[in-house]
């Protein structure tokens, strides 16, 4: 139900702004989608660290440390320009 719902309010507002359904509102929810996405890895490899400190079940300092935080670094810079773009792709 919820999904329809937010379905019905996403197309009413399309309609009633008069944005065009492909070049604007397929757009904003694929960016949105995609900021999502990063998002959740980001917050995957935060939590790789987390999980090997607690419990201590694999000692290997590039598997339980260095990967997740370069992992995070190179995800962290996506989501900046992602989000600092994202504006800028409605403006050309």
């Amino acid at each position: 139900m919820c999904r329809r719902g937010c379905a019905v309010v996403g197309v009413l507002g399309s309609v009633l702004s008069g944005a065009d359904p492909l070049t604007v509102v397929f757009s904003w929810t694929s960016a949105l989608a995609t900021i999502g996405i990063v998002g959740c890895s980001f917050l995957v490899s935060a939590a790789v660290i987390v999980f090997f400190q607690r419990n201590g079940l694999d000692k290997r300092v590039w598997n339980t440390l260095v990967a997740p935080v370069l992992s995070m670094a190179g995800l962290g810079y996506a989501m900046y320009l992602l989000v600092v773009n994202f504006a800028g792709a409605e403006r050309e």
